[in-house]
């Protein structure tokens, strides 16, 4: 999991656009699990099978910055399902009184099979 401090004015639909071009770019963040009674195996799909639209949530953050990272932490961790084949998640911290950050979460596999 990493913090990434994003330029301003930077649109949902660049950041969408920069997570296909990171999804299609690298085999192992489209990769899925499959298991069964003789052990595990990961396929990787096909260019444009995972949907950098559909790995991102946004939330604003409120009073407690901290808390915010915290949650956004929480939800990435929770979309990350390597049998279901979500091998990323992200989550844009949107800051009313600040710059935007996005907080990106990679699954093991995905890092340390490379």
């Amino acid at each position: 999991t990493t913090l990434i401090a994003l330029p301003e004015g930077v649109t949902d639909g660049d950041v969408q656009s920069v997570l296909q071009a990171l999804l299609d770019r690298h085999d192992m963040l489209r990769s899925k699990l499959y298991s069964d009674p003789t052990g595990h195996r990961l396929v990787t799909r096909e260019i444009g099978s995972v949907s950098g639209a559909d790995i991102i949530e946004t939330v604003v953050v409120g009073e407690d910055p901290g808390r915010a990272v915290e949650d956004a932490a929480r939800i990435a961790a929770g979309r990350i399902d390597p049998e279901a084949g979500a091998m990323m998640a992200a989550v844009r911290l949107q800051n009313p009184v600040g710059g935007d950050v996005l907080l990106l979460a990679i699954h093991h596999l995905a890092t340390d099979a490379v």
